[in-house]
C-alpha cells in the first residue's frame, strides 16, 4: 500500500519502523508541539523510517485515468450515500 500511495500521490512514503504505534507516536508529538515543548523542524527526527517508497512516474497516467472514474463514481453514488447517512 505504500507503493501505491506514493504513485498516486507524487510522494515519497517513508513507512515506520513500528507501524502499530504509528498513531500514538504522532499524537504524542502533537502534544509535544502543541506544549511548546517540541518544533516541526525536530520531527523528522524522531520517527524512525524503515522503507522509503519513491514515486514511479510511470504509473501517473493510469493513476489519473483511474481518479477521473473515482470522481464520476463519487459524484454518481451522493444520493445513495445521502440516503444511507441522513441528517438528523
Amino acid at each position: 500500500w505504500a507503493q501505491v500511495m506514493a504513485d498516486v500521490t507524487g510522494r515519497p512514503i517513508h513507512q515506520l519502523a513500528d507501524p502499530p504505534n504509528g498513531n500514538v507516536l504522532g499524537m504524542g508529538y502533537l502534544l509535544l508541539r502543541h506544549l511548546g515543548l517540541l518544533t516541526v523542524e525536530q520531527l523528522p527526527g524522531l520517527a524512525r523510517v524503515a522503507r522509503v517508497f519513491e514515486p514511479r512516474g510511470e504509473f501517473v497516467p493510469r493513476y489519473d485515468r483511474a481518479f477521473t472514474h473515482f470522481l464520476a463514481a463519487e459524484q454518481a453514488l451522493r444520493p445513495v450515500f445521502r440516503g444511507l447517512n441522513p441528517r438528523t
